[in-house]
């Protein structure tokens, strides 16, 4: 009984209770952060400002990151100056906290591996609190049915699953994707509008491994465009009739009879 006595302990409870968190690994990244100024575009994609624990570490996260979109560096002189202009110093402890954390980093290198630690631990905080929502819905659902109750905790785990693959994609730099962004611009403006593909005149492969090259001067309201039907009489099948032989026989016929030039300039005789 004393072992069970001790494992149920008010002071045993009273520390399971404390939502998961990593103070070190948070300190890591901000600090990581302050050493240096490339080390934003590596986690960005990856934390925001409600994954840190503290208070002090989400308005410094939130001053780092405003520095960091205004191309500013993020040290300990424009994190206070950042925090004076906005009339937050008190928040964080001042400028003293700030420098603690800059000194007590020893590099930026594994910064996306504590970057990892404090947003798992952040979805650990938020699945406790949508269980404690669920559980709280099931003893009062206040008129709804099973299946609204159902959907609504579907929906508050799914977005808890969204927010944590977040990053696993990868993430592009502004600059790169300026970049980018710049060069599909000028091709469509080079293009003027023209539906874009093959060159003309490119070489195609077939079917067969054979390079054909594309027609481009197909006339389609003609016909030249279209393949000969099998099943139709033409030049070099039997049944077939020529029309250039045929009207000659016709207008020689007729030179016979009203005995007019014919087409080849000689007279016919009767």
């Amino acid at each position: 009984m004393a072992v069970a006595s001790d494992r149920f302990s008010p002071a045993r409870i009273d520390a399971l209770r404390v939502p998961p968190h990593s103070i070190d690994a948070e300190q890591a990244v901000l600090g990581g952060l302050m050493l240096d100024d490339k080390a934003w575009e590596r986690i960005a994609d990856k934390l925001v400002e409600d994954d840190f624990y503290r208070k002090d570490h989400r308005l410094i996260f939130r001053a780092i990151g405003d520095l960091a979109n205004k191309n500013m560096p993020c040290d300990a002189v424009t994190l206070a100056d950042w925090f004076d202009s906005n009339k937050l110093s008190d928040l964080v402890g001042g400028s003293s906290y700030v420098i603690q954390l800059a000194n007590s980093t020893p590099s930026a290198a594994n910064i996306v591996a504590y970057a990892e630690i404090v947003r798992d631990k952040s979805t650990l905080r938020q699945l406790i609190e949508a269980g404690t929502e669920i559980a709280g819905d099931g003893f009062q659902p206040e008129g709804r049915s099973t299946q609204e109750i159902l959907e609504g905790a579907e929906q508050k785990v799914f977005a808890i699953a969204e927010g944590q693959a977040r990053g696993r994609k990868g993430f592009t730099p502004m600059r790169t994707a300026v970049k980018e962004a710049f060069q599909i611009l000028h091709q469509r403006y080079e293009s003027k509008g023209a539906v874009t593909g093959l060159a003309k005149g490119q070489a195609v492969p077939d079917a067969g491994g054979r390079d054909r090259r594309m027609a481009t001067r197909a006339r389609a309201a003609r016909g030249h465009d279209r393949l000969p039907d099998p099943r139709r009489p033409g030049p070099g099948r039997p049944g077939v009739r020529r029309r250039g032989r045929n009207r000659v026989h016709r207008a020689r016929e007729r030179c016979r009879t009203s005995r007019v030039p014919c087409p080849s300039g000689r007279r016919v005789r009767q």
